[in-house]
């Protein structure tokens, strides 16, 4: 009898240490959410960074990991907009060129690698998460944005050779920007390419037909340009984002006003050569 009653206390004692557990797991959470709502990304980052060292077999671990992340990402681009820093990837209208920021502080380089560590953990874990798309395009913008584009074309072409649709488009996406940059824009527009035809986001289509338009431009098959800069206009008309349809309309009045100046000059050197030749 001593013995069941003994067993039962330590179930019991157990069972409640399990529910104290759970309850601090709970409240250090919660204190998270309340501490992002009000912007305080460094407290906030030590308590998951808690969570995640203290709770290894969380039901919320794969959730933890998504937070740090994002949270990371916020610190990152706080840093940013107090100096004034631009982003990571920018595109400028016009000949259309993606730079890679190489814009780095202390700071900024630490929480970059401690991004990379993170998904690298992640994706130890978790091969198969719910979250590893998101988890594979922060790792590949963290090594791009601290220079290491050997290892991010690297990890580009893995996710190209997958299986799996999301991860061979983010492979394709990537692949493609650093063939653009690179001036390589017959890869760039069959990674583009494939971008387009493999997913049903309109966003996405109206994004890489823009970017195919500029390749066709860039390698001087203006026909080829203005077909896809018209699949521009007539998917615009779907969608409730027209910044793409502006910047097409931007270099379509470009390729004209060029034309006609080609057009020009090729009036005029005839007209001259005729005078000439009277």
């Amino acid at each position: 009898m001593i013995k069941y009653i003994f067993i039962s206390v330590l179930i019991f004692q157990c069972i409640s240490f399990c529910i104290a557990q759970k309850d601090k797991e709970v409240e250090i959470a919660q204190k998270v959410n309340i501490l992002t709502e009000q912007k305080e990304w460094d407290k906030a980052n030590d308590l998951v960074t808690n969570l995640l060292k203290e709770y290894p077999k969380s039901n919320y671990r794969e959730n933890y990991f998504y937070a740090l992340e994002w949270i990371i990402s916020e610190q990152i681009w706080k840093i940013r907009w107090k100096s004034k820093i631009p982003p990571d990837t920018t595109i400028p209208v016009g000949s259309l060129t993606i730079h890679i920021s190489s814009f780095l502080n202390p700071i900024i380089e630490r929480l970059y690698k401690d991004r990379i560590n993170l998904a690298e953990n992640y994706l130890n874990e978790f091969p198969n998460g719910l979250l590893i798309t998101k988890i594979y395009q922060s790792l590949i913008g963290s090594y791009a944005a601290i220079g290491k584009h050997d290892l991010a074309i690297e990890i580009s072409k893995d996710l190209f050779e997958k299986e799996d649709t999301e991860l061979k488009l983010l492979g394709a996406i990537e692949l493609g920007k650093y063939a653009h940059v690179r001036g390589e824009y017959s890869k760039a527009i069959d990674y583009y390419k494939y971008v387009i035809e493999n997913n049903t986001n309109t966003e996405q289509e109206i994004q890489y037909s823009f970017y195919v338009a500029n390749c066709f431009y860039e390698l001087g098959k203006i026909d080829e340009s203005k077909i896809y800069l018209n699949k521009v206009f007539s998917l615009s008309n779907e969608s409730e984002n027209k910044d793409y349809e502006k910047i097409a309309e931007v270099m379509w009045e470009f390729i004209e006003i060029k034309n006609k100046d080609t057009e020009l000059k090729r009036r005029n050197f005839i007209f001259f050569k005729d005078a000439a030749n009277e």
